[in-house]
């Protein structure tokens, strides 16, 4: 058994092609198009950051504690929600809070039917309009 570094070309064994699915060298210089395509620096997608005081009783850890949730518009339309921070009763950022119980990865909203919503206004005022639609925030809480 022959490993690929000891494959020498001769004139009865052809070399072998880097690209195994390939049979044919690549003529030089026609190439297709620069190889190493600089990207610029990603868009800044629209976010809104909502407040929310817990007011139920249950779990009782969680009472009059606020959720700082993230909601952002992805560029292909998609609004995403992220539960950010956890401040305590008193303002402050509860110790250890990635530590409770409580999913703090991302979320894709959806509507009623389960479908995702895509946004056609991909700004903040898409997103503001749609937070006010959802009951989330109102327009007296929206600052511009």
């Amino acid at each position: 058994m022959t490993s690929a570094s000891s494959i020498i070309p001769t004139p009865d064994r052809p070399a072998v092609a880097a690209d195994f699915g390939s049979t044919q060298p690549e003529a030089a210089g026609q190439g297709k198009g620069p190889r190493h395509v600089k990207q610029g620096k990603p868009a800044k997608v629209p976010t809104i950051t909502l407040t929310r005081v817990w007011a139920d009783r249950k779990p009782d850890w969680l009472y009059r504690c606020t959720l700082v949730t993230r909601y952002e518009v992805r560029p292909d339309g998609t609004v995403w929600s992220t539960l950010d921070q956890v401040l305590g009763s008193d303002g402050k950022v509860l110790e250890d809070f990635w530590r409770l119980p409580l999913d703090y990865r991302p979320t894709q909203a959806v509507q009623g039917n389960g479908r995702k919503v895509v946004l056609k206004d991909r700004t903040i005022a898409g997103l503001q309009t749609w937070l006010i639609k959802q009951g989330l925030t109102t327009p007296e809480d929206v600052t511009v």
